[in-house]
């Protein structure tokens, strides 16, 4: 169903706020609107020009700090990984509005298909993504208080018509629920674990829906809700032996997932969760025999549904035993005995190098419920990870201190690696003179790793380098150093990192993990670990598979950035908008992908990963990789390209450049994050420096950037602005106004193409 935006109605024939709506979200205008949903809280589908999105409209017991809550519990789930809906913010950036009275948000829409029963995939995610859940919101005050399906169960069997065997039951559960209730765990459940609220792509979960009902309850309620919802199965309606049960099959599935991510169940949950079980359906059974108390008629599917869930009251009653056996075999499993030849101490991984790789690779483990152990030799990042402060853009001092309160714990001692069942190592590879591949440091981390080997430990390499790295350079290190034999004594694999710093939407988790051993067992044993906390893992054919693909990955973007430098070159000296022409060519939905120009690469991949390759190509094969050289040659111009055009802009308003003043605007190699590593803004302000002008920088991410000669604009930008003959933008961050900006500055120029205006020219 399809509601006219210009007469659309909700549920109960009152008039949507659709004008309201729009000037709160305009996201390039609506064209449908179509109800979602007929729960308390309202659900539309807007499909806009910027896509399809979601707007709630809240009932109308939730309070403004409730939602607030909601919103705050989304922004972390999303930050640590899971794929939940992203809050789309108002137009004047707030996250939700009040509208009539009634609150309003907007979230992206998520694709997939619900839970299908049939597909054994679907429970083992299912039960993952539960645990990890509950590892994320586990550091969140829950409070202390009753099950809430116990209070709920309480309060109806109180008010309801008497009915003997229902009462007899309710009491009987209650009774043994609140013995129990001091001994459950609680946290911020999700509260809706069901199979609308779970989406899968394939075998892959896509989305975690409706946390609606998210608050403080018993963790184990959550399990219930999972447990009765999937492990329902139906006779046919009619039939004489019409019942409501629970595949044990499915409930030992969903619950051995969820214990060996999380290595969580207690006993007294393994008791409780029959119990909350047939509490939730006496709850229900009850709400609809109330109404019959109320004078309210039953409707057929009333009748239905009371049938229904007595029937499975009636059989979670009969086959108690059973499920119980389940439950308790599950809590077995979530404890299991540590063999006595462990060291003291011992910890699940150890990650080497704790960068912007290493950390969120030690944060994700240390959510999903492993202990870890940080190790780096800089000893002023140890103090400080110690101490709960972050020097990572992706993790947030907050984010630190939790896992601090979890155990993890970062040191200098290469020792700790003596501890380990696991190794990863995360340091930097870098070019040395000439271009020539530097591995001193995956070399000196791999000689440390070695003295401390032990038996039976997984060794992972995440540091991006050339096919035969782990084979030819890691491993023979490793076997010297420890006397143990890769593949036999130990597991030594290779798995390319993906860190994308500042990315809202893909992050460790839900971004895929390859992975590649030197052997099928050391495949195998990295698969079982990045599976612990991430959602898809992918098995290469072995180490230089994997090492390739990463390569291939970056090499991609390189040439596909030189060939759109190069053409921007081309098309401002034959008088075509080469912006226009990429968003013209950006429509067409096969075929073409769309990428942009810019003042050169930077990071720590583009301007160096490409190297790699042609460094192995001609090493090992004695030729070119001609395209990629052409590309390098073409990206580390345009630096000089940039201010060779800002030459150009100065002398028609007739100023030399010698002795203007340019401000640079946004040092930073990538758009809103702090690192300017290999960023082109350095040998841009290097080569104005040399042609004698007074170069200024303004970037609210570099509070000191270590370029000699250039000062740093004052914190007022349009002040700074207004100053300069010239205004670069070099990195488009979105805390900028660059349309206030066009206003304040004498002369912009635009090298990422985001701002327009007279006095604005763009590269």
């Amino acid at each position: 169903m399809t509601l006219d935006l210009e007469t659309a109605v909700d549920r109960l024939g009152g008039p949507l706020p659709v004008g309201e709506l729009m000037e709160h979200w305009p996201l390039g205008g609506w064209r449908r609107l179509a109800p979602a949903t007929v729960s308390l809280n309202e659900h539309f589908r807007l499909t806009t020009a910027q896509g399809d999105f979601f707007a709630r409209r809240s009932h109308r017991s939730k309070s403004v700090g409730d939602l607030l809550q909601q919103l705050d519990l989304m922004s972390l789930l999303a930050r640590r990984g899971l794929p939940v809906p992203r809050v789309v913010p108002t137009a004047t950036g707030a996250r939700h509005a009040v509208i009539g009275g009634r609150l309003w948000v907007v979230t992206e829409a998520m694709s997939g298909a619900p839970y299908d029963p049939g597909r054994p995939a679907h429970l083992q995610q299912l039960g993952r993504v539960l645990a990890w859940y509950h590892q994320t919101v586990a550091d969140l005050d829950a409070g202390a208080g009753e099950p809430s399906p116990l209070v709920e169960l309480r309060l109806r069997a109180a008010r309801g018509p008497f009915d003997p065997y229902l009462h007899q039951r309710a009491t009987q559960v209650m009774e043994e629920l609140g013995r129990l209730t001091p001994d459950l765990p609680r946290l911020i459940t999700h509260g809706g674990a069901r199979r609308g609220n779970v989406l899968f792509d394939g075998d892959r979960l896509s989305a975690l829906l409706d946390l609606d009902s998210a608050g403080p309850d018993a963790r184990v309620v959550d399990l219930a809700i999972a447990t009765h919802d999937l492990g329902m199965v139906y006779t046919a309606s009619g039939a004489q032996d019409h019942k409501v049960a629970l595949d044990l099959d499915r409930v030992a599935a969903l619950l051995e997932a969820y214990v060996d991510q999380s290595g969580r169940l207690t006993p007294a949950e393994a008791i409780a969760l029959p119990l909350m079980v047939e509490c939730r359906d006496l709850k229900r059974t009850f709400g609809r025999l109330g109404r019959l108390h109320d004078g309210e008629p039953l409707s057929v599917n009333d009748h239905v549904k009371i049938g229904m869930e007595r029937n499975r009251v009636r059989w979670l009653h009969e086959h108690r035993e059973e499920l119980s056996r389940v439950c308790a075999a599950a809590a077995r499993r979530a404890a299991p005995a540590r063999p006595v030849t462990q060291p003291v101490d011992p910890v699940d991984l150890v990650v080497v190098g704790l960068g912007y790789v290493g950390l969120p690779v030690a944060a994700h483990a240390t959510w999903a419920g492993m202990s870890v152990a940080g190790l780096d030799l800089d000893r002023d990042v140890v103090r400080a990870l110690n101490d709960g402060r972050s020097h990572v853009h992706d993790l947030s001092d907050d984010d630190v201190a939790g896992l601090v309160r979890r155990g993890f714990r970062a040191t200098a001692d290469v020792s700790v690696v003596e501890r380990a069942g696991t190794v990863v190592i995360c340091v930097p590879t870098m070019l040395g003179s000439g271009g020539v591949p530097d591995l001193g440091p995956v070399s000196r981390a791999s000689a440390a790793v070695a003295r401390h080997l032990r038996p039976g430990t997984l060794v992972v390499l995440e540091s991006t380098s050339y096919p035969g790295t782990t084979e030819e350079v890691v491993q023979p290190i490793l076997e010297q150093g420890s006397g143990l034999r890769a593949g036999t004594d130990f597991h030594l694999a290779f798995s390319p990192e993906r860190i994308d710093p500042g990315n809202e939407q893909f992050g460790l988790r839900n971004t895929p993990k390859i992975v590649g051993g030197v052997t099928p067992e050391s495949t195998e044993a990295a698969r079982q670990l990045y599976a612990r906390f991430v959602d898809t893992v992918l098995v290469a054919r072995g180490t230089r598979e994997a090492e390739a693909a990463k390569l291939l990955e970056n090499t991609y973007r390189h040439v596909n950035i030189a060939l759109v430098n190069e053409l921007a070159q081309c098309f401002h000296d034959m008088g075509v908008d080469f912006w226009d022409v990429i968003r013209l060519a950006a429509t067409k939905p096969f075929g073409f992908q769309s990428f942009v120009p810019g003042p050169g690469v930077g990071g720590s991949c583009i301007p160096i990963d490409p190297n790699y390759l042609t460094y192995r190509v001609r090493t090992q094969l004695g030729r070119a990789l001609r395209l990629v050289e052409l590309a390098q040659e073409v990206n580390e111009s345009m630096p000089a390209y940039v201010v060779r055009r800002a030459q150009e802009l100065l002398n028609e308003d007739g100023i030399a450049l010698r002795g203007s003043t340019v401000l640079l605007l946004g040092v930073t190699y990538k758009a809103d994050v702090a690192d300017h590593r290999e960023s082109p803004a350095r040998e841009v302000a290097t080569r104005l420096l040399r042609l004698g002008a007074r170069v200024r920088y303004h970037d609210p991410y570099v509070p000191h950037w270590p370029v000699d000669g250039v000062e740093k604009a004052p914190d007022s930008l349009p002040a700074a602005a207004a100053e300069a003959d010239l205004v670069m933008v070099l990195q488009a961050h979105a805390v900028y106004d660059l349309r206030e900006l066009a206003t304040s500055a004498v002369r912009v120029f635009d090298t990422r193409g985001v701002s327009s205006g007279d006095n604005v020219e763009r590269l």
